[in-house]
């Protein structure tokens, strides 16, 4: 599952944090992307996770959008 797998990846991501690998912002923006795709996934499907071989690229922009359009996220965010 897509959010599932995202989580894995997070505590990776906090364990770095915790070595001094990478900053306090840096680990928020993994944390908050993993929330966000959730919701993107409820708005769109109505799901609140979704297999990865359902991933599309139509997705990822779709996604993307919301990201830019329903988060005001840019470039960096």
């Amino acid at each position: 599952m897509l959010c599932e797998a995202f989580r894995e990846v997070n505590k990776k991501v906090r364990d770095k944090h915790d070595r001094g690998d990478i900053c306090e912002g840096t680990r928020l923006r993994w944390e908050r992307c993993v929330k966000y795709l959730e919701e993107f996934l409820i708005d769109n499907q109505d799901v609140k996770d979704i297999p990865m071989k359902k991933l599309t690229s139509g997705m990822v922009d779709d996604f993307e959008h919301f990201l830019r359009i329903k988060k005001g996220c840019a470039n960096n965010a």
